[in-house]
This record gives structure tokens, C-alpha cells and sequence, in this order.
């Protein structure tokens, strides 16, 4: 059952396929949700159910719910108005939203989107798409820019680890907003990035930073985030911190050997500090209260 998204305009609109009936101000509205949202929500044509001087209209989501529209709206309050992939921002064209609560559900779950991006990986330029990580694990490691500074510490203590990951079957791939050209130069200018051998992803478009959620739409750049993808292409574990905190590589490492470990065993979860061969949990009625 999706959640349903409650929004509050002071104009009745058409979502569905239908052509909209709208105020002339509200058609880049229609247009961005269409181009924004079809993959991802689905769209049902609102019951036009009146309260007070407010519309409201019903959209069906997977992933957001938004509530508490405030009315009245003025027009003297219009701002710009869009949906972004999956998560459900708003801005308005001519429409003046006024949001009590944003509820944000996990991404756990989520299934990667299609994508084709170019790579910097041993002095080479290479395409990934999204089919190559399928069949195995992977580690999306988000950072935001190069030639910064706290980025190529945690890049090289993940370079450090590569061996350990390739180990236990799992890829990695750094992202960030730069170009694969600007990879390669950094990757030349600096000794820490010459310790890299796992891939560099280029998402100069953003495509793979907005599908994760973390891109940082005031600055171009991207959040650390950190994202562990299972063989079916879906995320089983992410974690985003503050832009002046670096990660820890051992640490993500565990969490991936817990995660194949759960993966494999679906009866058995894992405690906290788990790792590789130590004592896991079967979730039982017996053993309520025990721990």
C-alpha cells in the first residue's frame, strides 16, 4: 500500500494524463511533475474534495510523505515550484507552499536507478552503467569535491582497505560531481589519490547524486554519503555525515561482511560490534527479554 501525499493549493489541478485545467502560471508546474515523478510516484486525478477556500489534491507516492498545508495563500507569496526524484522537494512556480512537516522515509530498499557514467580507474577512462554492479556487492562512496581536504583522507584510508573489499566481493566506487578529467588530473597531482585503484565515478549531470539523495542543490555538490549495494542493485545500508567529518574504512567494511552475512543468512541478525565469525542472534520468542 503507498502512502498518500496530501497537497493544498489554492487552484484545482488535473495530475493525471488529462490536459490540466489551470491559472496560465501553474503549466511549468504539471511539466516538471511529469518529468520528475512518473518513474517514481504515481499520479491519480485529484476528488477535488473542498475545505474552506483550499483544493486538495491526492498524489500516490512510494517514498514521501508531505502534509500540513497552510491556507490562505497570497498572491503576492509566489515562489517556484518542482518535485525532485524521489524526494519530494517543492518549490513553486506561482504557487506559495507553506510545508508543517516533511516525513522522510529510509531509503533501505531502494533499488539504484539506471545509469551510465564515466570512470577514472588505473589511468584509464571507463563506463559504468548500472548492470555492472549488479551479481555482487557494492560500496558507493559519495565525497564532495576533489582537490579539497578531508576528502582525500577518507579516500585514501578507503584505498587502503580496497584489498580487504575486493576479499569479500564487493566493488567500490567514489562519486562526486567532477568530471573523470578532473579525477584523472588529481589523481596525477596528488600522492594520496595515486593509492587509488578502485573506480572513480564522474557525475558532472548529478544523475547517481539525486537518485542517492545526496546532492546539495545550493553548492553543486554532493554529501559523504556512504551506500552499501547488495547484488539486486538495492540498498541495504547508507549512512550521509556532516561535510567536515571523515568516515572510517574498517568500520564500512564490517557493516558490508554483516550485511552479506545477513544476506545470506535470513534467519540470523547480527549484534552490535559483529564481526566476521563471531556470535550472531536468531530472533525467537524465547529469546524475549533475555538479552
Amino acid at each position: 500500500m503507498y502512502p498518500v501525499i496530501f497537497l493544498e493549493f489554492p487552484y484545482f489541478l488535473f495530475l493525471a494524463s488529462k490536459s490540466l485545467h489551470h491559472h496560465n502560471d501553474v503549466s511549468i508546474l504539471h511539466k516538471k511533475l511529469q518529468m520528475k515523478v512518473h518513474s517514481h510516484l504515481q499520479l491519480f486525478e485529484p476528488k477535488n474534495k473542498k475545505y474552506g477556500n483550499s483544493s486538495y489534491i491526492y498524489i500516490v507516492g512510494s517514498l514521501r510523505i508531505i502534509s500540513g498545508f497552510k491556507n490562505p495563500i497570497t498572491n503576492s507569496a509566489y515562489e517556484r515550484c518542482y518535485f525532485c526524484l524521489n524526494k519530494i522537494t517543492i518549490f513553486t512556480d506561482n504557487i506559495k507552499k507553506y510545508i508543517k512537516e516533511i516525513i522522510t522515509m529510509s531509503l533501505i530498499g531502494k533499488e539504484v536507478c539506471d545509469f551510465s557514467l564515466q570512470s577514472f580507474i588505473k589511468g584509464e577512462f571507463k563506463e559504468v552503467k548500472k548492470k555492472d554492479i549488479l551479481g555482487k556487492w557494492s560500496v558507493f562512496f559519495f565525497y564532495p569535491a576533489d582537490f579539497t581536504f578531508v576528502c582525500p583522507t577518507e579516500l585514501e584510508d578507503l584505498a587502503e582497505k580496497y584489498e580487504e573489499f575486493k576479499k569479500i566481493g564487493c566493488e567500490v566506487y567514489s562519486v562526486s560531481c567532477d568530471t573523470h578529467f578532473v579525477h584523472k588530473a588529481w589523481h596525477d597531482a596528488s600522492e594520496r589519490i595515486k593509492k587509488i585503484e578502485y573506480y572513480m565515478l564522474a557525475d558532472p549531470t548529478h544523475t547517481v547524486t539525486k537518485d542517492f539523495e545526496v546532492y546539495i542543490e545550493a553548492d553543486g555538490l554532493a554529501e559523504r554519503g556512504t551506500f552499501i549495494i547488495n547484488p539486486e542493485g538495492k540498498i541495504v545500508a547508507y549512512e550521509v555525515t556532516a561535510g567536515n567529518v571523515g568516515r572510517n574504512a574498517e568500520e564500512l567494511l564490517r557493516r558490508v561482511q554483516a550485511s552479506q552475512f545477513v544476506h545470506e543468512h535470513g534467519d540470523e541478525v547480527c549484534p552490535a560490534k559483529w564481526q566476521p565469525g563471531g556470535e550472531t542472534l536468531k530472533p525467537s520468542l524465547e529469546l524475549v527479554g533475555m538479552l
